[in-house]
């Protein structure tokens, strides 16, 4: 009869050990997907190194598809970000862009779609444009096209961080369709 309760206790003392373990460790390296993140709040034009990432864990249904696996981070190293991302926001190829397409000391930004009320028909990449607002007819600079709006993508200039912030926030001051672009002269 002792033997009994003492083999009753052991195997109750191990059934709480395992699933404890379970609980603790094993749940997550079996469940859950390691996937790669931004480790901080991206600009974009902000080069991309190993300091920009780090692993996370997720679940299966929470994994983005096309996301870059952690064997593949070094792929975007030396790229640009093309947009504002977040810390802990998976890792896309698609978010990248060369560094080289911009002159020194100018990185490509997209323009929203949402911010441009106007565009007139630009002919190639590398057309100087006049950004204007819309209500004012100010311009807001002179820049060349990197990246036509056409098949869905995005209107992207090359310019410094600072004139596509100074443009961020004269689109979003005055709001959707708030901006023109043009070839020639806005009036």
């Amino acid at each position: 009869m002792r033997w009994r309760s003492l083999v009753g206790i052991f195997l109750v003392v191990v059934s709480i050990g395992a699933m404890y373990l379970w609980e603790t460790k094993l749940r997550d390296r079996i469940e859950l997907r390691t996937v790669l993140v931004f480790a901080e709040d991206v600009v974009p034009g902000e080069e991309m190194g190993p300091e920009s990432f780090r692993l996370a864990r997720t679940a299966p249904e929470a994994v983005v598809a096309g996301g870059l696996a952690p064997s593949e981070a070094g792929s975007v190293y030396g790229l640009a970000a093309s947009d504002y991302y977040r810390k802990n926001q998976q890792v896309l190829e698609e978010y990248f862009s060369p560094k080289a397409l911009a002159p020194e000391g100018y990185t490509s930004f997209p323009l929203e779609n949402d911010w441009i009320a106007a565009i007139s028909t630009l002919n190639k990449e590398d057309d100087l444009v006049g950004i204007y607002i819309a209500k004012t007819g100010e311009s807001l600079g002179k820049y060349r096209v990197r990246v036509l709006p056409e098949g869905g993508r995005q209107l992207e200039i090359a310019c410094s961080l600072d004139d596509y912030l100074m443009i961020r926030s004269a689109a979003l001051a005055f709001g959707a369709g708030s901006l023109v672009v043009a070839n020639d002269e806005y009036k």
